[in-house]
């Protein structure tokens, strides 16, 4: 496990060198994406398309960092902002957070089954 989080590191410091993570960030990406294909592991050859993911994850950010006013109501005294594509990683559906990756991330999906939980033992 810390051996991928080092890799992630080490592919996120080539893709932009100026993106400092925490090892949290990384792990909530990591269980993301464990939660996705149904796995209680994620297989090493993951950690670049991981750390792409992150890359683009905080270019998003960067991107909408400054919100602009999109409508104001007056009665209603509501203000709403344009920033409607970053969410945290939490609320993101999975289309949104991995995006073009769903290709990459489908050949290590694992079949479920319902009623059967994959992380009953973690």
């Amino acid at each position: 496990m810390k051996d991928l989080v080092q890799e992630i590191k080490d592919y996120v410091k080539v893709l932009d060198s100026d993106l400092s993570l925490n090892d949290k960030h990384i792990e909530m990406m990591m269980n993301r994406t464990k939660v996705y294909p149904n796995r209680k592991d994620i297989p090493f050859i993951l950690a670049s398309t991981i750390a792409q993911m992150l890359v683009e994850q905080s270019d998003m950010t960067k991107k909408n960092a400054d919100d602009i006013v999109s409508s104001i109501s007056d009665n209603g005294q509501s203000i709403s902002f344009s920033n409607k594509v970053y969410q945290s990683l939490i609320s993101q559906t999975d289309a949104q957070l991995f995006g073009s990756h769903t290709a990459i991330l489908n050949r290590f999906r694992k079949v479920g089954v319902i009623g059967v939980n994959p992380f009953k033992d973690e």
